[in-house]
């Protein structure tokens, strides 16, 4: 009976030994360590990723191509005569008549074949825009000259999307327009909004939403910078960017690789920025 006393009051020591054990090392986890290095500073930014759309279509590749004429050529099978073939096939038919020498034949001005040798001629007689470059814009004389002039030209390129990159003066470092958050600023939008003004106030873009669509952080020594990504579509006022103090490009997705050296940041751009 003693033996069993003994064992109980040896369990319960070892199991109040344990908790307070326990115990010590929640406290010792849960008080600071007053010995700790105290965290970097912070700061916060917002950057606009400014997106021209494509103002024409893309041009279609192989397969497009193949099923756009198979679609074509089944809607013409299935398809009724149209106006100008009737007014073809009757003049087939007063042809004949009049080669049969009946006289109760009408006086014809303009066949439809006359019509479409001159509607032909007017055709090879218009001359189509060019695809890739604006009306007002020598591509072929700028890019001998100045490459960067090239990519500032906002119609150099058509049928692709633009993103804009600026730099500092003075600068080689490529990215977007950014700006750090101000105590006055309500919203990380309003930061957003500021950037874009940085750049000129006759710059306007339309925001897509008041969320951020992505966010890129990076620490140098004790200082960490936090940028929040916002999407923008251009609206007008490219003109005025050259009165700028900011030097900027207008380069397509898969040129971004050429102007960014920060890998982190270039993948943090590719998780949010679409090419089609």
């Amino acid at each position: 009976m003693l033996l069993n006393k003994c064992n109980i009051f040896l369990c319960t020591n070892a199991r109040t030994s344990g908790l307070i054990s326990s115990s010590i090392k929640l406290l010792s986890t849960a008080v600071p360590n007053s010995q700790s290095k105290p965290s970097g500073e912070t700061k916060l930014y917002a950057s606009v990723c400014v997106e021209r759309m494509p103002v024409i279509t893309c041009d279609m590749n192989d397969l497009e191509n193949r099923y756009s004429n198979l679609i074509n050529e089944i809607n013409v099978r299935r398809s009724l005569l149209s106006n100008h073939e009737l007014r073809h096939l009757r003049d087939i038919e007063r042809a004949k008549k009049k080669k049969d020498k009946q006289d109760d034949q009408e006086l014809v001005i303009e066949t439809a074949v006359d019509y479409e040798d001159k509607q032909l001629k007017q055709f090879k007689s218009f001359e189509f825009a060019n695809r890739k470059t604006s009306a007002e814009f020598d591509k072929a004389n700028v890019e001998k000259e100045n490459k960067k002039l090239l990519l500032q030209n906002i119609d150099y390129i058509l049928d692709k999307k633009l993103i804009l990159l600026v730099s500092e003066p003075n600068s080689s470092v490529w990215q977007l327009p950014k700006v750090e958050l101000a105590s006055e600023d309500l919203s990380l939008r309003k930061t957003a909004e500021r950037a874009v003004q940085g750049l000129s106030e006759k710059f306007e873009v339309d925001y897509m939403g008041n969320a951020p669509v992505g966010v890129f952080k990076s620490k140098k020594e004790s200082l960490i910078e936090k940028q929040y990504f916002f999407k923008a579509q251009y609206k007008s006022g490219a003109q005025h960017l050259a009165s700028s103090k900011f030097d900027f490009v207008w380069i397509r997705k898969d040129e971004l690789k050429d102007f960014i050296k920060n890998k982190d940041y270039l993948a943090c751009l590719n998780n949010f920025i679409l090419d089609f």
